[in-house]
């Protein structure tokens, strides 16, 4: 089979979807077969604050929702991937590991209300006031947890700056805001969205949005950010309004982007989900609806690429000058929201890949963190067998 030939792009993201922690170690693995192939990684703060000029397949742009947030925050404060590994895989500590107690910051204050509620609900009960003991809504269950020890771990601990501004790359974080629906993304621009219901933010701090981004609903409680406006907003998980968003990465120029993500269903034979139970089944479910989203995305973009693509031959065989030809390019690229000239490769788990998908989602045990990372770099290498980098 013959090689797709890549030439030297622009601008290249890497643009990771979430998955908690397995999804961090699928896409170190990913990052570890793109650096194989020849592409580099644009790393560390950028201390003079000179403009930087781009090397050839470098990728300078890094857009990350949920867990692909915490992953682009690691690789960007400027540690090799090696270190990242072996400090997971209790090899080394180049830095402080990530442990439960750090994942799973409990919510002192929910226990106190929820105890306080369960008892006067109880002494309805004992009362026999059934009226008011179904009707009672003083007792509110929410998340134990909250994000805010992955907040104070990346702060204290993993970025040796806070700020987006300060990196050579470009990071931008995704979260959903609760309140509005919206989806807002925290960077280093402020991009115009080419999404509706898309909002910019770069007054954010790094550590706070990724702390947004990951707060999962029913395990993490809504993270409380101020806004541009210094009103309190509550953020969920990013991927609650959209998986992976690719479009963020081409808002910010992109003409290549890489996207890595584990929400892949698993085909297998006629009864292997039944027989493994309700955990199983639950994950195939949110899989396929994820894997929906994610392949409506991107084949939205291609569709429209290849509109645009047919108009201008048309206009060429038409005889239309070359002036108008790129005035009529930049006009569909605006209202169909893509560019014409960006590629999309996808980096997912095989559909027969029993190890990702059984894997546990929250789990750091060092032998199955290994395992995890070995399929994403294998994954990758499939996928960009099929591409040559030229120049």
């Amino acid at each position: 089979m013959s090689q797709i030939s890549l030439s030297p792009y622009n601008k290249i993201a890497l643009v990771l979807g979430g998955g908690a922690i397995k999804a961090g170690a699928f896409h170190l693995g990913v990052a570890l077969a793109l650096r194989k192939h020849g592409f580099s990684f644009q790393t560390g703060l950028n201390i003079s604050g000179s403009k930087l000029v781009q090397k050839p397949y470098e990728i300078s742009i890094y857009v990350g929702s949920s867990a692909g947030a915490f992953i682009i925050s690691l690789m960007s404060a400027g540690y090799s991937f090696e270190s990242i590994l072996d400090t997971f895989l209790g090899k080394s500590s180049t830095f402080q590991k990530l442990n439960y107690k750090k994942i799973f910051h409990f919510r002192r204050e929910h226990l106190l209300t929820q105890s306080k509620g369960l008892k006067e609900r109880l002494e309805l009960l004992f009362r026999k006031e059934w009226k008011e003991f179904f009707c009672f809504k003083g007792l509110q269950w929410n998340a134990m947890f909250s994000t805010s020890g992955i907040e104070t771990y990346l702060r204290e601990h993993i970025l040796p700056s806070n700020r987006f501004q300060d990196y050579l790359p470009e990071l931008y974080i995704s979260a959903t805001q609760l309140n509005t629906a919206k989806k807002i993304v925290f960077g280093k621009r402020q991009l115009i969205p080419s999404e509706v219901e898309c909002e910019y933010e770069i007054q954010a701090d790094i550590s706070h949005a990724c702390a947004a981004s990951m707060a999962l609903p029913f395990i993490f409680y809504p993270y409380a950010m101020a806004g541009q406006d210094q009103n309190i907003y509550h953020y969920v998980d990013a991927e609650v309004k959209e998986p992976l968003s690719p479009h963020i990465a081409l808002d910010a120029g992109a003409d290549l982007v890489i996207a890595s993500y584990i929400h892949h269903p698993l085909k297998s034979e006629l009864d292997f989900l039944i027989k493994k139970g309700l955990p199983a089944i639950l994950v195939q479910s949110f899989y396929i609806s994820m894997e929906q989203k994610i392949r409506k995305q991107i084949q939205i973009q291609r569709d429209h690429q290849k509109a645009i693509s047919e108009v201008l031959n048309y206009c060429k065989k038409q005889g239309i000058s070359k002036k108008d030809q790129n005035e009529i390019e930049e006009i569909l690229e605006k209202r169909l929201q893509t560019r014409l000239n960006t590629r999309i490769i996808e980096i997912h788990p095989e559909s027969l890949d029993q190890q990702v998908f059984l894997s546990r989602h929250f789990s750091l045990s060092p032998k199955k963190l290994a395992q995890v990372v070995d399929c994403g770099f294998q994954a990758a290498q499939r996928i960009l067998a099929q591409y040559r980098l030229d120049g």
